[in-house]
This record gives C-alpha cells, sequence and structure tokens, in this order.
C-alpha cells in the first residue's frame, strides 16, 4: 500500500506542479506519463523472459495486455487533444474515465488473469503504476479513481518495488 502511494504521489505531485498550465495540459501530460510507463513495460519484456521472470506465454500476456492499454491510450490522448485547451472538465473526465473503465474490461482482465503466479508481481508493478497515473488525472478532475486490477492471486506491489520503478520513470525527486 505504500509502494502505491508513492507512486500515486509522485504523479500528482508532477501534475499538480504544472500549476500554470490549463486542465488540459495537465491531463496531457499524465497520459504522457501512462505511455512511457507502457512503453517501458513493453521494452522490459523480452528481458525478463531472458531472464525467467516471466515465462514465453506471461510475456505474451503481458505484451497483450499492454498492447490493449496502449490501444485505449490512444483513444484518451485523441479525445483529450480534440477537446483542446478549451475542454471542460467533465469532458477531459470522461475521456480519462473511458480508459480507466476499459483496464477493467474483460477483455483485459483475461490477459491478466493468464499470467503465471511466479510472475504475477512483476506484471502487477506495471498495472498498477498505470491504473495510479489515470487516477491522477481522474483526480484532477474530481471523478472518482477505478480500481487497481488484480494479477492472479498477488498481493499488492511492494514499497520498494514500486519505489525502484518509480526511479525508472525518473521521477525519483517526487
Amino acid at each position: 500500500m505504500i509502494k502505491k502511494l508513492g507512486i500515486f504521489a509522485a504523479c500528482a505531485l508532477l501534475a499538480l506542479s504544472l500549476g500554470g498550465c490549463s486542465t488540459q495540459s495537465k491531463v496531457s501530460a499524465d497520459l504522457a506519463i501512462i505511455g512511457t510507463v507502457i512503453g517501458l513495460a513493453q521494452s522490459d519484456i523480452p528481458s525478463l523472459v531472458s531472464a525467467g521472470t516471466l515465462s514465453a506465454s506471461d510475456g505474451t500476456a503481458l505484451g497483450d495486455y499492454l498492447g490493449g492499454a496502449d490501444a485505449l491510450l490512444g483513444q484518451a490522448q485523441v479525445c483529450v487533444n480534440t477537446l483542446g485547451s478549451g475542454g471542460k472538465a467533465v469532458d477531459l473526465l470522461s475521456c480519462v474515465n473511458d480508459f480507466g473503465v476499459g483496464l477493467l474490461s474483460p477483455s483485459e482482465q483475461a490477459d491478466l488473469r493468464l499470467i503465471s503466479p511466479a510472475a504475477q508481481s512483476q506484471v502487477t508493478i506495471y498495472v498498477t503504476a498505470i491504473v495510479l497515473a489515470d487516477n491522477v488525472a481522474i483526480a484532477l478532475l474530481g471523478g472518482t479513481p477505478v480500481a487497481i486490477p488484480v494479477v492472479g492471486s498477488a498481493p499488492a506491489a511492494s514499497a520498494a518495488d514500486m519505489a525502484a520503478f518509480k526511479v525508472r520513470l525518473h521521477l525519483k525527486k517526487y
């Protein structure tokens, strides 16, 4: 739980540090963070499979989940950009809510259920970071955060794991 709060706080501080920016700019910046998390996770898959942290089938399932998340992110970015700087908070909220709800869809959840018990804790780090970053934008717009999907029977990501991932995202100063 501490780990989740740490990365959430880092993302929230980043979003709030954009104080002079429009709400649309803040939401766009947060979506860019989500894109960075997805990209980093996608680039990690081959090395995690090589190291034995993920099996080949785990790598495929995670890749499928991340591909779906990336497609949902693209839709959210188009939605936010279409609204532009004059977009109302309620309309921007719809864009980021659609992303978060999409992550909880049965098709996205199906990919997470395929992850083996040995790989679940690693995959939980990525899933938690993606959802928490989306929840920053949702909170910025006054919405209700989406739940973090459960990856198999894995416990929540530990504080140490999330702190290490935060450093990899270059958020260590927050």
